[in-house]
């Protein structure tokens, strides 16, 4: 519990520091914001042709060992406690890295050895299977979006390592308003599945 409220804490102050107090209030609270459900078909993909290879960074994976061992150090306290509570529920996670610092993660849960389910797979009535996978709460610190693409080919290597361990889909969704999100997954393919709308009061969520 006080993991959580540290990394409430942090979160709260990093947001801050580059947007305002409304930002951070809808983030909180909102009611009827448009969640567009998406599917990527993995069996073909390839990222050979999406994006300049970017040499100064490299994609690992996140485990017990990647921040215990003093290997790496996230950019974002906030994400570095996030990342912690993300490893003990038994998700994966992968993160994007520059020297030794993390400047990104992405995090995903799959079927095999099932940790607790996702809570987005029931509140959008997600049934993911053994070869398929639901990929979430991606990000990217401030001072590296709309670098290059940094995002595209994060995601796009993320999904070209999935493909490669047998997975056939993965599960998605974003919020329509915002923008930069909503483009980055059009341009890599995502099938816009279905618009739903979304209430959150807190740390509740409900269709509406």
């Amino acid at each position: 519990m006080l993991q959580y409220i540290k990394m409430r804490f942090f979160h709260v102050i990093e947001f801050m520091n580059s947007n305002n107090f409304f930002s951070l209030w809808g983030e909180i609270i909102y009611f009827q914001r448009t969640c567009i459900q998406l599917e990527k078909d993995l069996k073909y993909f390839s990222p050979s042709n999406i994006y300049t290879q970017h040499t100064d960074l490299t994609i690992i994976k996140i485990d017990s060992t990647t921040f215990s061992e003093k290997k790496f150090i996230h950019k974002s306290k906030a994400r570095y406690l996030k990342a912690l509570q993300y490893l003990k529920k038994g998700y994966s996670g992968y993160g994007i890295v520059r020297k030794n610092e993390v400047i990104g993660d992405i995090w995903c849960f799959t079927c095999h050895k099932p940790p607790d389910i996702h809570p987005d797979l029931v509140l959008l009535n997600i049934k993911c299977t053994l070869n398929e996978c639901y990929l979430f709460d991606m990000y990217i610190s401030p001072q590296e979006r709309g670098n290059k693409n940094v995002a595209a080919y994060f995601e796009s290597i993320v999904l070209s390592d999935l493909s490669k361990k047998g997975y056939e889909k993965v599960y998605g969704y974003v919020w329509a308003d915002n923008v930069p999100a909503l483009w980055l997954h059009r341009i890599i393919k995502w099938k816009e599945k279905r618009k739903l709308k979304i209430n959150r009061f807190l740390g509740f969520k409900k269709i509406s």
